[in-house]
C-alpha cells in the first residue's frame, strides 16, 4: 500500500481533489443566501381511512344441484326471474321413478293387510263372554291346547228373554238394532222395557193383507220370569216416532250360548270357574300361540321397512322437482327443456339481490383500528357515478383469523352494500373505511415531520433561522397529520429536502 501512494500519478489526483474541496468550501461560504422549501400551518378537514378492493357477491346465494339423472321436462322460471322460497323452478321427468313408487305403495298395503290379519288372530286369542250369564259346562283348564271353533263352555242366560213380533215392512228402514222398545204384557197389562236385537229381511203377508217383517226384542235381567208370557210392543223409531207390532207374540227364555275358541293355542290364563256369573265381554280365557306372535313380530318389522322404503321413495320423488331454496332472483341458469342432466349437474342459482357484499384485505397492523361502526364508502368500477357519490356500505364481518402469505398476514373484512341500479354480481368494487375524521383541525404535511427517539419534531422558521420544535400529532393519512400541540395556525415550517447527496453537491 505504501508503494501505491508513492506513484506519481496517484499523488497528482489526490492534490487535485484537495484543491477542488477547498475551492468548493470557499465558494460555499460566500454571500449566497440559504433557501428553504416551506409550508404554512392551516386549518382544514382530515380523514383517516383504509381502503381495499374486492369482487361483489350476493350476501346469500344458493346453488341447486341435480340429485338424480333425468331429462328436463318443464322450466317454470328463467334466469333473471324473481322467485319465492319453495317455488317450483324446474321439473325433471319422473315417470319411470313413479312406477317404483307405486310398487313401494303396493308393498306397504300388502304388509298392512298381513298385520291386520295377524292382529285379528291375536285378538281372537282372547276368549270373551258373548252374553251375560252363568258359566256352565266348562271343559278346559289352564295349559290345555284348543283349536279353532273348539267348544270351551256355555253361558246360561237365565234372565234374558226374547219375543219375535211382526211389524209393517214399510217401517223397517226406521228401525235399527239397539232401538228401545216398550213391551206390553197382555195378560197382566203391565209394561217392561227392552231393545231391538234383530231386524228380519224376509217379508210375509198377514191375513188382513198387510206386508210384515219379523223383529226380535230382547229383555235383560227381568225381575221375574217372562217365559211364555204373551206380549205386544212399540219400538221407538230412528226418527223418534213409535212403531207398534201388528200381532202379539210369546216370550221365550234365551237358550244358553256356546263359547267357542276363535283361534288355536295353549290356554295361558283361565279367568272363570264353573257356575261363575259373567257379564257380556268379560274374559273367559286367554290363549298363547308362539307362531302367531312370531309372525306378528316379523310382519311389524317388514311393515316398518316398507314404510321406510316408501318414505325414501317419496323423498326421492321430490328430487325431480327443483324448488327455490330462498326468495330472490335466479342469477344463473343455462339448461333448457329436453336437456339430459346427470346427477351433480348445476341446475340453477338463486341469489338474494337485496344486498351484496365483497371482501377487502386489511393488514394485521391496522386490523385493531377497525370496528363494526366504522363508516364505509364504496365505489364500483362499472358504475362511474359512484366516484362522485359513493355507495354507503357497512362492515358486516371482522374475522378473528387472518391469512398469512410470505410472512404477511391479512384479515379479509366483509363489506355489505345495498342493491343499486346496474349493480351486478362479480363486479369489482373498492371500499374506503373511515377510521376517524377531524373538521377544522390544524394540519401539517406528513413530510414536514421528523422523528427522533419516538418523538415528533418540525423546523419552524423564526426570523432568518429554522428552529426545531417538538409537536404532538393526532390522526393522519398519507398526506396530512393533525397537530394537537406545538404549532399555531400561520406558523411556517420547513419541509426537509428529499434530494440525494449528489444533487446537493452539484447544486
Amino acid at each position: 500500500m505504501k508503494n501505491f501512494f508513492k506513484k506519481k500519478w496517484v499523488r497528482i489526483v489526490l492534490i487535485i481533489l484537495i484543491v477542488l474541496i477547498i475551492v468548493g468550501a470557499v465558494l460555499g461560504s460566500g454571500n449566497k443566501e440559504i433557501s428553504y422549501r416551506t409550508t404554512t400551518i392551516e386549518r382544514g378537514n382530515i380523514v383517516s381511512s383504509l381502503s381495499g378492493s374486492g369482487t361483489i357477491t350476493a350476501v346469500e346465494s344458493r346453488k341447486e344441484i341435480a340429485k338424480v339423472s333425468s331429462t328436463v321436462e318443464e322450466i317454470y322460471f328463467e334466469e333473471g326471474d324473481t322467485v319465492n322460497e319453495g317455488d317450483a323452478i324446474i321439473k325433471l321427468d319422473s315417470e319411470a321413478y313413479e312406477m317404483n313408487l307405486k310398487s313401494q305403495q303396493s308393498s306397504v298395503k300388502q304388509a298392512e293387510i298381513s298385520k291386520q290379519n295377524l292382529n285379528r288372530q291375536v285378538e281372537n286369542m282372547k276368549i270373551k263372554a258373548p252374553v251375560s250369564g252363568t258359566v256352565k259346562n266348562l271343559i278346559v283348564d289352564e295349559g290345555a291346547y284348543v283349536t279353532n271353533f273348539m267348544h270351551v263352555c256355555d253361558i246360561d242366560s237365565t234372565s234374558r228373554y226374547e219375543v219375535t213380533l211382526k211389524f209393517l215392512a214399510s217401517a223397517a228402514d226406521r228401525v235399527s238394532i239397539g232401538n228401545r222398545a216398550e213391551i206390553l204384557l197382555v195378560d197382566s197389562y203391565s209394561y217392561v222395557n227392552g231393545y231391538v236385537s234383530y231386524v228380519g229381511t224376509s217379508k210375509s203377508n198377514l191375513a188382513s193383507g198387510g206386508v210384515v217383517i219379523d223383529i226380535t226384542i230382547t229383555v235383560d235381567s227381568a225381575e221375574y220370569s217372562l217365559d211364555g208370557l204373551k206380549a205386544k210392543a212399540s219400538i221407538i223409531a230412528n226418527d223418534g216416532g213409535k212403531i207398534t207390532s201388528s200381532e202379539t207374540g210369546n216370550f221365550k227364555r234365551k237358550i244358553a250360548s256356546q263359547v267357542l275358541a276363535n283361534a288355536s293355542g295353549e290356554i295361558s290364563k283361565l279367568y272363570v270357574k264353573e257356575g261363575q256369573y259373567v257379564n257380556a265381554g268379560d274374559m273367559i280365557a286367554e290363549l298363547r300361540n308362539e307362531d302367531i306372535l312370531a309372525s306378528l313380530q316379523t310382519t311389524n318389522v317388514s311393515l316398518q321397512n316398507a314404510y321406510d322404503q316408501l318414505k325414501y321413495a317419496k323423498d326421492k320423488l321430490d328430487d325431480y322437482t327443483i324448488t327455490a331454496p330462498i326468495s330472490g332472483t335466479i342469477t344463473a341458469q343455462t339448461i333448457k327443456v329436453g336437456d339430459l342432466v346427470a346427477a351433480g349437474t348445476l341446475l340453477t342459482t338463486v341469489s338474494n339481490t337485496n344486498e351484496f357484499e365483497f371482501q377487502i384485505p386489511v393488514d394485521e397492523l391496522d386490523i385493531s383500528k377497525i370496528s363494526m361502526d366504522n363508516k364505509v364508502l364504496v365505489t364500483v368500477d362499472a358504475i362511474p357515478e359512484t366516484e362522485e357519490n359513493p355507495i354507503a356500505g357497512r362492515i358486516s364481518k371482522i374475522p378473528l383469523e387472518g391469512i398469512t402469505i410470505g410472512g404477511v398476514t391479512d384479515y379479509y373484512i366483509t363489506i355489505a352494500i345495498p342493491a343499486v341500479d346496474r349493480l351486478r354480481i362479480s363486479m369489482n368494487a373498492s371500499a374506503e373505511i373511515i377510521l376517524a375524521e377531524r373538521n377544522d383541525a390544524l394540519m401539517i404535511p406528513v413530510e414536514a415531520i421528523q422523528k427522533e427517539n419516538g418523538k415528533a419534531f418540525v423546523e419552524v422558521i423564526k426570523g432568518e433561522v429554522a428552529e426545531k420544535v417538538e409537536i404532538t400529532t393526532g390522526i393522519s393519512n398519507s398526506g396530512y397529520a393533525e397537530i394537537i400541540s406545538g404549532l399555531n395556525e400561520g406558523d411556517e415550517v420547513v419541509i426537509p429536502d428529499q434530494r440525494s447527496g449528489l444533487e446537493l453537491l452539484l447544486q
